[in-house]
């Protein structure tokens, strides 16, 4: 698993970019918080716990899945 998440290097939008970021967005809008934390724990996107509202948790994994990176701290 770790192996394909390693070769993965972004989504493409296309043509339709705000359609398809727009039904990611509410993708992942339907996730609790946690299960939110525990996907950017996968991806080791590190994000504190303390002052993070889901809609910041959602757009840092929109952008992660734009354009990966390995382990920034935002």
């Amino acid at each position: 698993m770790k192996h394909n998440i390693l070769e993965f290097s972004g989504f493409e939008w296309g043509e339709n970019e705000e359609k398809l970021k727009g039904n990611l967005n509410e993708k992942l809008h339907k996730y609790n918080k946690e299960t939110l934390f525990n996907i950017c724990d996968l991806l080791d996107i590190h994000i504190s716990k303390s002052a993070t509202k889901k809609e910041e948790l959602v757009a840092k994994l929109i952008k992660f899945l734009e354009c990966p990176y390995v382990g920034e701290t935002t």
